[in-house]
């Protein structure tokens, strides 16, 4: 910065930093978009496949400007796209890679956060219930990708140097997820959780109890810790 005065350090931060964020911005938004393809061609195709008298619902729903919601009977996961973009920390791995240390500014991410939530939790408008992060999606400005994850989630999308999402690869995330989500069901409270329940919750409710809800996905949740 020596010889430069404040304003045109400024000056390059917004045209450097400032711009690389605008971009990773419009890049998570345009994979938010393809996102609603992949889920209309996934609800199609399970729809064909699974055809029977009493057809499983399937659902998709758009929330205001960064969310959607796939509903597969009992199950609905959420997507949501963080707003924000991020930076990581200088020990993460994608810092070890060529391209980022060729770019700093390639670390710089849009997040789109993957949860499981029950169906009936949105249902019967149930707020109290939990839902689960199966995962993390990570875009920047060059539209490369990985995720963060439970399951093959963890290792099946890390190759962040070489990799540009497209439709293919997005598909088979969100495959992933929803496979992890059918696979693990939901699994009934310990008698000492729901042993005692307010008036409130008896007459806020008229045909089910409003107890705390919420998967139990084979896998160890910080946020569990307060249920025991």
């Amino acid at each position: 910065m020596e010889g430069k005065n404040t304003r045109e350090v400024i000056a390059e931060l917004i045209k450097s930093k400032v711009t690389v964020k605008r971009t990773v911005f419009e890049q998570s938004k345009k994979v938010l978009s393809m996102l609603k393809e992949v889920l209309e061609e996934l609800k199609q195709d399970l729809e064909q496949k699974t055809r029977c008298e009493n057809p499983i619902v399937i659902e998709i729903k758009s929330v205001g400007k960064y969310e959607l919601r796939l509903k597969v009977g009992g199950d609905t996961i959420l997507f949501l796209m963080h707003s924000n973009v991020f930076d990581f920390d200088n020990s993460h791995k994608i810092y070890r890679s060529s391209y980022v240390k060729n770019n700093k500014y390639n670390a710089y991410c849009g997040t789109i956060y993957m949860y499981n939530f029950l169906s009936d939790s949105f249902k019967y408008n149930r707020v109290s219930d939990l839902g689960y992060l199966m995962g993390r999606l990570f875009v920047n400005q060059d539209r490369h990708f990985f995720t963060e994850g439970k399951g093959r989630l963890s290792f099946l999308f890390n190759d962040f140097e070489n990799a540009a999402l497209d439709k293919k690869q997005l598909s088979g995330i969100v495959e992933e997820v929803l496979h992890q989500c059918l696979v693990f069901d939901l699994s009934t409270p310990e008698f000492k959780q729901v042993e005692v329940v307010t008036l409130d919750e008896i007459t806020q409710v008229s045909n089910e109890l409003k107890f705390q809800t919420g998967k139990k996905l084979g896998f160890k949740f910080k946020s569990d810790e307060s249920l025991k």
